[in-house]
This record gives C-alpha cells, sequence and structure tokens, in this order.
C-alpha cells in the first residue's frame, strides 16, 4: 500500500502487491470486505478507504528516526577512524584491522542504504496519502462525529496495542493534520480525546495498555506543545490548516487563532491533571495505578504548571506511603521524575502568555470531574473558552454558545 503509483488492472482498479506468499489484491475488494467490519452506522462518520489506509500502514510508512539512522552512522565513522589511527603494524595487526574495516563499511553501506529506502518510502506513503485525503471524509454525512469514531475504531484498538503502534497512531493524526485532510479537526480531535475519553480508558485499560495510552498521550502532547511554543511555528503549521478551522463542519472557515489555542491548550491541561488526580484518589486499585503508569509516559512534558505539578506531587507523596508495594515503587519513580521536571514548570501567567484572564475558584481537589464543564450541543464547534479550573485558577475570558445553524458565536 506504499507505493507512489500502484499497479492497475485492464479496468484501472488499483491492484495492492502485498508480496509473498500473499496474493495481490484489488483496492475496491479490499474496501468491500473493510464496510463488512464495522456497524454500517458507523460508515456515517469514517470511510473504508480512510479505515483501510490507517490499518493498513505502520510507522515505517510515516516515520523516519533519522537522528537514530545519523548516530549510528557517525559511530560507524568514528570507529574507521579509530582503526586507522592504530600504530601496530605487525602483520596479524593489518589483516585483523582490515577485517574490521571491511565490516564496518558494510554496515555503514547497509544503514546509509536503509536510510535512503526509508525516506523514499515515507515519501511515497505521504504522496500516495495526499492524492486521497479529499475523499476520505467529505462523504460522510454527520461530519459531527468523525472524531470520536475515528478515536472509537481506530486510535484506541491500535494504540493500546503495542509501543510502536501508539507512536504510529500520534504520527497518523499528525499526517492527517498536515496533509490538510478535510473534515478532520485537530483541535476537535485533541478535546474529544482528553475531556471525553481519556478518564473511562484510563479506568478499564490494563496496566500495559496504559503505558501506552500514556505515550500515545505524551506523543500528541508533544506535538500540542510545539505548536504552543511559539506564536511564528503555530501560523506556520495551524494557521491556515482545515484541522483548526473553528467551525470544523465547515474546513475553509475561519481558523482558530493563537491566543484560542492557549486558552483551549490551558483548559486541556488542566483537565489532564484534574482526571489525573481523581484517579491517584479514588480507591480504586487499576485506576491508581494506571495513573502514575500514565504519568510515568507522560512526565517528560506534563505538567507545564507549577500549581499542577504541585497538585500531584501531594497525591503521589500519599501514595508512596501506600501499604501496597507495587503502588509504592510506581510513585517513588513519579516523584522522582517530577523532581526532574520541576526547574521547568512555569506560573499560570507564563502559561498563558497573556491571553488568560484569570481569577481565584475553589481549589481543584474540591472541585468534581463533570461540574465544571459547559456543554456543547452536537459537538458541532470548538468550545474554547469552557472553564476549567485547577489549583485555584479559572479561564473566565468568554463563553461560546451554539446557534440553531450549528455555529459558534462568540461572547467576550
Amino acid at each position: 500500500m506504499s507505493g507512489e503509483s500502484e499497479p492497475t488492472d485492464s479496468s484501472g482498479e488499483v491492484i495492492l502487491d502485498l508480496g509473498p506468499p500473499w496474493k495481490p489484491i484489488v483496492w475496491s475488494d479490499l474496501l468491500d470486505t473493510a464496510r463488512t467490519m464495522l456497524p454500517s452506522k458507523a460508515w456515517n462518520n469514517l470511510s473504508p478507504d480512510l479505515y483501510a489506509s490507517f490499518w493498513g500502514l505502520t510507522l515505517y510508512d510515516l516515520y523516519v528516526p533519522r537522528h537514530r539512522y545519523e548516530s549510528e552512522i557517525a559511530k560507524q565513522h568514528s570507529a574507521l577512524k579509530a582503526l586507522e589511527e592504530l600504530s601496530d603494524n605487525s602483520n596479524s595487526a593489518i589483516t585483523k584491522r582490515k577485517k574490521d574495516k571491511e565490516r564496518i563499511q558494510e554496515s555503514l553501506d547497509r544503514l546509509t542504504s536503509e536510510l535512503q529506502k526509508h525516506e523514499e518510502n515515507v515519501a511515497s506513503v505521504r504522496r500516495r496519502l495526499a492524492r486521497e485525503k479529499d475523499k476520505w471524509l467529505s462523504s460522510c454525512p454527520d461530519t459531527l462525529k468523525i472524531n470520536m469514531e475515528f478515536l472509537q475504531r481506530c486510535i484506541f484498538p491500535r494504540c493500546t496495542f503495542s509501543m510502536p503502534d501508539a507512536v504510529y497512531c500520534a504520527m497518523f493524526v499528525h499526517t492527517l493534520h498536515s496533509l490538510g485532510t478535510p473534515f478532520f479537526n485537530t483541535v476537535n480531535h485533541i478535546d474529544v480525546l482528553i475531556c471525553k475519553t481519556l478518564q473511562p480508558m484510563i479506568c478499564c485499560c490494563t496496566e500495559y495498555e496504559a503505558g501506552r495510552l500514556g505515550r500515545f498521550l505524551y506523543e500528541t502532547m508533544k506535538i500540542a506543545y510545539y505548536w504552543k511554543s511559539d506564536e511564528s511555528i503555530y501560523e506556520r503549521e495551524c494557521g491556515n490548516m482545515p484541522g483548526f478551522a473553528v467551525y470544523y463542519r465547515y474546513p475553509n472557515s475561519r481558523r482558530v487563532t493563537y491566543g484560542q489555542f492557549i486558552k483551549v491548550h490551558w483548559k486541556w491541561s488542566q483537565r489532564i491533571t484534574r482526571l489525573l488526580i481523581q484517579c491517584l484518589e479514588s480507591t480504586e486499585y487499576m485506576g491508581i495505578r494506571n495513573a502514575l503508569i500514565m504519568l510515568t509516559k507522560i512526565s517528560s512534558v506534563f505538567p507545564v504548571t507549577r500549581k499542577s505539578g504541585i497538585n500531584l506531587e501531594k497525591q503521589i507523596a500519599k501514595i508512596k506511603s501506600d501499604e501496597r508495594e507495587d503502588l509504592k515503587v510506581l510513585a517513588t519513580g513519579v516523584a522522582a521524575a517530577l523532581t526532574v521536571r520541576k526547574p521547568s514548570w512555569v506560573t499560570d501567567e507564563e502559561f498563558g502568555m497573556g491571553y488568560l484572564e484569570l481569577k481565584p475558584t475553589p481549589s481543584l481537589a474540591s472541585k468534581s470531574l463533570a461540574g465544571s464543564l459547559v456543554a456543547v450541543p452536537n459537538g458541532s464547534g470548538l468550545n474554547i473558552f469552557q472553564n476549567e479550573s485547577s489549583g485555584g485558577r479559572t479561564v473566565a475570558s468568554g463563553t461560546q454558545h451554539l446557534d440553531a445553524g450549528n455555529s459558534v458565536k462568540e461572547q467576550v
């Protein structure tokens, strides 16, 4: 499925060469098979083309670990240089050096060839996806539920399967965004992930699945924090993309501004803090354990604010004295990770970069997770100004409402 120009038969049908021992398959036949794999109503929010592409690709098709290739190539060059500097000129030493040089040169040639082939494959896959993206979601009659369906049918089943699959899922989402896929709203995807589906997923995962889910969340947050880090980066990578359309039923509508993105980013950060603390405060063993495991996976990018970090530290400190040894060990590891990251924590004001109007609210622990959400009927617009509090702060700079036409009206 990764060729730039797939072979076709006499009728023009695309033929997929799956390699031995598999027989070639017609793409339309594969789509017919895909349609039988989900309930018919699921195709109101997904297309068989997107579904088949998602499940048919791997991390190798989307991402080149160029730094790792280059690092290993540099090591081999250093090894060659070290051999050339050896001064032992005995016959046995010369023979050994010759064999070692040949071995290292073979490794260099193999790594260089692998890197080139990998880059060519990723570029080829991206060109194919770019040709197909416009038809993935444009035919879906119910565009309002695309992200929920996509998470449930594609992302969650695969991201909890293995660590490489968790990274793949985040990379696939980023690919959908960077290609400018119509009707795939990136902001809404992250919003649905964090605000609607993350907590139940944490509570129902096994410990291994929680770690993989944490890796997916880490990769997702890492990209989002990169976009937030600088307005010029945001404008270049998000400012004119369909994934940042305010009215996500209309991909060409006006875009989420940088200031609005900071506000919704603040909401996500506080939401994650609150749901993790709720899990850590609970009496359910798996909820506590999974929250700790998730924190180990995201600790290099989260928490960001000092208040969130302190609130989490307080809960972790309590668990460190728990009688259950496995929880104590996990909590000790998380506490160490938080300590390492603590110097990079920022104040709420620094996080807001002047875009947040912060007002005192009751403490984090006393607020229920569900109690502070502003309902968004039908999910048709980005509710950027939902009130979220953590450690005594809330976003209160504006509200958004939906009219009968499923659009967003800002009221500042």
